[in-house]
């Protein structure tokens, strides 16, 4: 009896660091996806509005804020990220057509909500 439970007590051992990588490569694509949807909004927020760019940044924060990092860090990093996105030069031209950016929003809110998906199995 003790060896069935003591081989129990090792097959959780070993599978909770599987685990939590899972949860940390679920949460790193996550970040990823709301720096790609941050992207796509500031990007077409000349056809889509300053509305867009920031729900899109608040979206961002609130990602930030899942890796339990105090709120005041999670805003930094997320400054962090729109100064790399400032930084990096744009096309003005399709930034304001209004079809592909609903899409490249839609698609980047998307694939936020797939990870968030992911990520939430671990919270049941």
């Amino acid at each position: 009896m003790k060896s069935v439970a003591a081989l129990c007590l090792m097959s959780l051992v070993f599978a909770m660091p599987a685990a939590a990588d899972n949860y940390d490569n679920a949460y790193r694509g996550l970040a990823a996806a709301s720096f790609r949807h941050l992207q796509a909004a500031y990007r077409c927020r000349g056809a889509l509005g300053l509305s867009a760019y920031t729900r899109a940044r608040v979206a961002a924060e609130n990602v930030m804020r899942l890796s339990g990092v105090p709120t005041d860090v999670a805003l930094r990093q997320v400054t962090r990220m729109v100064r790399k996105i400032e930084a990096r030069p744009t096309d003005n031209a399709a930034a304001m057509e209004l079809y592909p950016c609903i899409t490249d929003v839609n698609a980047t809110l998307l694939e936020i909500h797939a990870w968030q998906a992911k990520i939430e199995v671990y919270w049941r």
